[in-house]
């Protein structure tokens, strides 16, 4: 499921849909254009806060993903710990593919 979600923000890279790494996804959010936030798991403590702060300023939704910036580099290219998704239509699919990971995470947690 990892690889789908990778998969997926490949293609809304090429469709120009996202803004990648800090500056650029802050100037998205400011200028309202970012539709969701997403956080890879080894962002600073500081640079996570800093962007929540401001996905709550401006009303974004801010999602952690179980990715490291390594595998998005792998996927799209460049090495980065925050995306913003500045479409509607894949900022809802990604949430689709996040709900997904969780669960089977949560299933494969059980298991344990």
């Amino acid at each position: 499921m990892i690889n789908k979600f990778l998969s997926f923000l490949g293609l809304a890279r090429k469709a120009g849909k996202l803004s990648l790494g800090a500056d650029p996804s802050i100037e998205s959010i400011k200028g309202r254009k970012a539709k969701l936030i997403l956080l890879c798991e080894d962002l600073s403590i500081k640079s996570a806060q800093s962007i929540i702060s401001l996905s709550c300023k401006y009303k974004i939704e801010s999602k952690n993903i179980p990715i490291c910036m390594d595998q998005i580099k792998q996927s799209i290219g460049k090495r980065v710990g925050i995306i913003t998704v500045n479409d509607n239509g894949f900022a809802n699919k990604i949430k689709i593919l996040l709900e997904s990971i969780d669960r089977r995470t949560s299933i494969y947690d059980d298991e344990i």
